[in-house]
């Protein structure tokens, strides 16, 4: 009886064995394909960090982001701008702008004194181009002027001398002759008085004395002699006298009056 209960019993051991052997082994083979599967993991995650670092390096550098950038550029110490040195400016530079107003009123003068120059000018060149015009409409009639005097008489031949020395450039006795055929004239023994008083006139006008040769042509009986005779060449003598003081606007009065007369 005992034998037959230890026999069972042993074999119940023996039965206990195999069934753990058999677990331990069906374990062993679980774990096996599972340990590969993460080597192979393993090695496949090595080599993709392998190829995010070679891709890394390609890329280029990280900037900062806007924020950092206003944060950094807000930081920084404003920057003043150079200054001037004060030796840089010249003592007449200096004045000029303390003084700029006076300057200022300086050139507005100039410019207006250069425009009212301008158009004085203007003007002038204006009056001498119509005594030109009137100069060559009377030149012909003023050269065909005739001395209207007796051949014979006496006062004839002084006038005579007088345009003999006038030719001579012997102006004093010229004039003395002249002055000696109007006192013929006065006495009665010539007619010519207003040709004495062009013979004068033309003496002393070369003479340079221009005031003392109107003064004798605007006397009141050469002028009436003038226009009683129609003799325009006292006027354009006049016009010539005042043209040469530069008295334009009364030298073309008298070249009208001149270019009127037949």
């Amino acid at each position: 009886m005992s034998a037959l209960v230890a026999s069972s019993s042993s074999s119940a051991r023996a039965r206990a064995v195999a069934s753990r052997k058999a677990a331990l082994s069906t374990r062993r083979q679980i774990r096996r394909p599972v340990a590969a599967r993460a080597a192979a993991s393993g090695a496949s995650d090595a080599s993709v960090s392998r190829v995010d670092a070679s891709a890394a390096s390609l890329l280029p550098p990280p900037t900062p982001s806007t924020a950092s950038l206003v944060a950094t550029v807000a930081a920084r110490p404003a920057t003043k701008a150079p200054a001037v040195a004060s030796d840089d400016v010249s003592p007449f530079m200096a004045f000029c702008r303390a003084n700029w107003g006076y300057f200022a009123a300086l050139q507005t003068i100039a410019l207006i004194g250069a425009a009212n120059n301008g158009i004085l000018a203007k003007k002038r060149r204006l009056e001498i181009a119509e005594i030109n015009a009137k100069l060559r409409a009377m030149m012909q009639k003023y050269e065909e002027q005739q001395d209207a005097c007796d051949p014979d008489g006496p006062a004839s031949r002084k006038l005579s001398e007088g345009k003999r020395k006038l030719k001579e450039d012997d102006l004093d006795g010229a004039v003395q002759a002249f002055n000696e055929a109007a006192l013929l004239v006065e006495r009665g023994d010539d007619a010519s008085a207003l040709s004495v008083a062009k013979g004068v006139a033309t003496a002393l006008i070369r003479k340079g004395d221009l005031a003392a040769a109107i003064a004798v042509l605007e006397a009141k009986d050469v002028v009436d002699a003038a226009v009683r005779d129609g003799d325009g060449a006292v006027y354009g003598m006049l016009g010539d006298c005042y043209t040469d003081r530069g008295e334009f606007a009364t030298a073309g009065k008298y070249y009208d009056k001149c270019l009127s007369m037949d």
